[in-house]
């Protein structure tokens, strides 16, 4: 991490969901690392009810050993169990309590997007995109252009099949 950083790499985006890189993460930051980047995480992975995404914002602070993080994001898609209302209400108040410098979404598409915005403006998307899937041209990445929401793709390597990992002929398990 502290190599990335020295070789100008800005841009550090984690999640509680990543098992312990938040804490590995928070390692490699000490010793004036922390400022200079842009670090990014993402609540939960399952449960965004109000209490869960305050309870995992100061985890994430805690683990990362901050005090803020600059981009805040609902991960994955959304959870019908927890309005999304509800969700961004309580990342606008993070947000407004200085834990967060931004807000973000992740895999939502441009309907949801305009629930979220109507109630938090957010500043960035997190779509899955690449060379495979792009499905979100049509209508959510029109939806950003137009609100000016920043994307920060994921998967842009389709998860290995842009690379060579995989042959002709690779069967996939189901």
């Amino acid at each position: 991490v502290r190599a990335a950083i020295d070789s100008g790499i800005t841009f550090l985006d984690t999640a509680q969901a990543y098992r312990t890189s938040e804490s590995t993460l928070g390692r490699a930051l000490r010793d004036g690392y922390r400022d200079r980047c842009l670090l990014a995480t993402k609540v939960g992975h399952t449960d965004y009810s109000p209490k869960a995404v305050r309870e995992a914002m100061e985890n994430s602070l805690r683990a990362l050993g901050v005090d803020h993080v600059d981009l805040y994001q609902v991960h994955s898609w959304p959870n019908d169990e927890y309005p999304i209302d509800a969700t961004m209400e309580a990342m606008a108040r993070l947000q407004e309590e200085g834990k967060t410098r931004f807000l973000g979404v992740s895999n939502f598409n441009a309907e949801q997007m305009e629930i979220a915005y109507n109630i938090a403006p957010f500043h960035s998307s997190q779509p899955r995109y690449n060379m495979y899937d792009r499905e979100i041209e049509a209508e959510d990445l029109l939806y950003c252009l137009e609100k000016g929401i920043g994307n920060l793709p994921h998967s842009p390597l389709g998860k290995g099949l842009l690379t060579g990992r995989y042959s002709a002929g690779h069967v996939f398990p189901k």
